[in-house]
């Protein structure tokens, strides 16, 4: 009887302890996954002169992921081109721009160099090829401070404004973006 007794104490122990190290090991698992995601990912954001810069560092890879562009969404960068947004249901393919003053330039007349610098052009849509943007080389771009893109013969022409993006290019390479690989998606 008495050794009944103690295996019944014994057994009821020993389902305390297991259920304890359940409880303890689903504790530990969400401690593991909370830390992990906590450091995963790191991401600073700043923001001057009209565009915003997004650095993100991945922990695990040592990864840098990287996304420049306007403050107000128009303007974006990826290696090898600014993009300028006319809104996704706008045809661009007729597109015409001039930088600061220089001459008119045919969008489409620049695919080829945009094509060969690995910039992604094409849109979502078969009726809209461009999604509604306009990609110039950033090679153009050096130093200019403004563009103005006129969509087609009866379109008004819009001003977009480039200040700023130089300083803020120069401090995403600071911060880590130094390879065009950073820059994309």
């Amino acid at each position: 009887m008495t050794e009944m007794l103690q295996d019944v104490s014994n057994h009821s122990r020993l389902s305390g302890l297991k259920s304890m190290g359940r409880i303890g090991i689903a504790v530990c698992a969400m401690l593991a996954y909370c830390c992990a995601s906590a450091v995963a990912a790191h991401e600073e954001r700043f923001q001057s002169a009209g565009w915003t810069l997004s650095v993100n560092r991945d922990a695990f890879t040592q990864e840098v992921r990287c996304a420049l562009g306007a403050v107000d969404h128009r303007l974006t960068f990826q290696p090898g081109a600014i993009g300028f947004r006319f809104g996704h249901r706008r045809d661009t393919l007729e597109a015409w721009y001039r930088i600061d003053d220089g001459q008119p330039v045919r969008w489409q007349d620049r695919i080829t160099v945009l094509t060969a610098a690995g910039v992604e052009i094409d849109g979502p849509a078969m009726n809209n090829p461009t999604g509604g943007w306009v990609w110039i080389p950033a090679g153009e771009l050096q130093h200019a401070d403004r563009v103005a893109i006129r969509l087609h013969d009866k379109a008004k022409v819009r001003l977009f404004r480039l200040r700023g993006f130089e300083a803020m290019f120069d401090a995403a390479r600071r911060l880590g973006c130094v390879s065009d690989a950073s820059f994309r998606s």
